[in-house]
């Protein structure tokens, strides 16, 4: 902390003291006094500052998991919905999503009630073709395909006999994340 704050030589120090985060005096002066300010460090966690742009300091700063301290990062993408406003790997908590899915279906242009109302496309285990039933890989084992492409053609939205062409390269239908 004090490190990144003061000492320009500090691969952080861009991030933090030269953006103006400083170090309260009592703490830069005394360990003990920053320990009688925050406590022991409970197993798990890591010193976090409130306030962002604000200083490492008593009324500024606790003990958070990693989890929520990656939340108060300047880089995360808060997005409001329906009245209220969080982060995007919040609204992947609540809505059952991931980041990833969220933040792909948000690049490709998919309105951002669509992004998290969507439900994730259940894994595809049995397909019908030539009208035979089986797995996935039993397929692309007698078809001699790979079954990593494949899979991927179907939750891409591809048609099972698209998927199972060999020749083709470019998707048809459009995608779905």
């Amino acid at each position: 902390m004090i490190q990144r704050c003061t000492n320009l030589k500090n691969s952080e120090f861009k991030n933090y003291g030269a953006r103006g985060i400083r170090v309260c005096t009592r703490w830069l002066k005394s360990f003990a006094a920053f320990k009688a300010d925050m406590g022991p460090r409970p197993p798990g966690t890591q010193i976090e500052r409130k306030d962002n742009s604000g200083p490492y300091s008593p009324k500024n700063c606790a003990w958070v998991t990693s989890k929520v301290q990656n939340r108060n990062r300047r880089n995360n993408r808060v997005v409001d919905y329906e009245g209220v406003s969080r982060t995007i790997s919040e609204w992947a908590e609540v809505k059952g999503l991931t980041h990833n899915v969220i933040s792909k279906r948000l690049s490709l242009g998919w309105s951002l009630e669509e992004s998290l109302n969507t439900p994730i496309k259940a894994p595809v285990r049995e397909v019908t073709f030539r009208g035979e039933t089986q797995s996935v890989k039993e397929w692309c084992e007698a078809l001699e395909l790979s079954y990593a492409t494949t899979i991927s053609r179907l939750r891409r939205g591809w048609t099972v006999e698209a998927s199972f062409d060999p020749t083709l390269r470019k998707p048809f239908g459009h995608s779905s994340v």
